[in-house]
């Protein structure tokens, strides 16, 4: 029996909200949003050993250059960036404030796609 408390929509919609525009994305919307990263490595003589790093959240995803929102215009903008990824289909906000734009962006000028803009924060919330 179905947990009718529980519904079953997952992934759908999303699109990126920064300032008064809607930037679209395609495909995977990937986000890492832990504050460690953990590693299991091994001693020389084969015992379990467990280290963490701090890291900062951060999201990749492809972005298209439509409808007079350029991704490059987020881009340029470089730091201090404020944005929210929007999963429509499952009501769900990601807030990233604050935030740095990096990566190495790439232009598919026969699909318009933008690959390659990933931020990262160290202040990442849920609305």
């Amino acid at each position: 029996m179905a947990d009718v408390g529980c519904p079953p929509v997952v992934g759908g919609k999303v699109y990126i909200k920064w300032g008064d525009k809607r930037l679209e994305a395609s495909g995977s919307a990937t986000l890492r949003t832990g504050k460690v990263r953990r590693d299991a490595k091994a001693t020389n003589s084969g015992r379990l050993v467990m280290t963490e790093e701090a890291t900062v959240q951060t999201w990749e995803m492809d972005l298209w250059d439509i409808c007079g929102a350029d991704p490059m215009e987020l881009w340029e903008a470089r730091a201090h960036v404020n944005v929210t990824i929007v999963a429509e289909s499952t009501g769900k906000r990601y807030l990233w404030t604050d935030a740095a734009v990096y990566g190495e962006p790439s232009l598919d000028l026969t699909s318009g796609i933008i690959t390659g803009i990933s931020m990262a924060t160290d202040q990442f919330s849920m609305a």
